[in-house]
């Protein structure tokens, strides 16, 4: 855990990408990562109206569904696929991006259907994350 002991007090800093620092800084291995959203891999959640989504920002707003259930399962493949099948190496931002490995594509939650159709990706800023992160951690563990 990195603690900022400045202005913000006792703050825990948790960031997208912070098992790559603490990679560098610990006895932590890191993994590079090809996609890292639980919506682009084994996530499903079930909803009490019955809805099935893949991510928890998309929960209870049946443009996010990707399946129904009652007495049997119905998914929307089509829909499914739309998670599933999203890679770094697919999607074009993320092929020249230096972070790709870090950030795993990022989060496909918070993005429309149409965007994630559409290969569209919301990218951490890790360039200024880690000219905050990197020396805060390295001056902790200096002493």
């Amino acid at each position: 855990m990195l603690f900022d002991k400045g202005a913000s007090g006792n703050f825990i800093i948790e960031y997208h990408g912070k098992n790559i620092v603490d990679g560098i800084f610990g006895n932590i291995s890191f993994r590079p990562r090809i996609k890292i959203c639980s919506a682009m891999q084994n996530q499903y959640i079930l909803d009490h109206f019955g809805g099935i989504y893949k991510c928890w920002w998309g929960m209870g707003n049946k443009q996010y569904s990707v399946g129904n259930f009652s007495k049997e399962i119905i998914m929307d493949e089509n829909d499914e696929m739309q998670y599933l099948k999203r890679r770094i190496y697919l999607l074009e931002k993320c092929k020249s991006c230096k972070y790709r490995y870090v950030c795993g594509g990022g989060c496909s939650g918070r993005l429309s259907r149409k965007s994630i159709s559409n290969g569209d990706v919301i990218c951490p800023d890790f360039e200024k994350i880690f000219q905050y992160v990197i020396p805060k951690k390295y001056d902790m563990l200096k002493g």
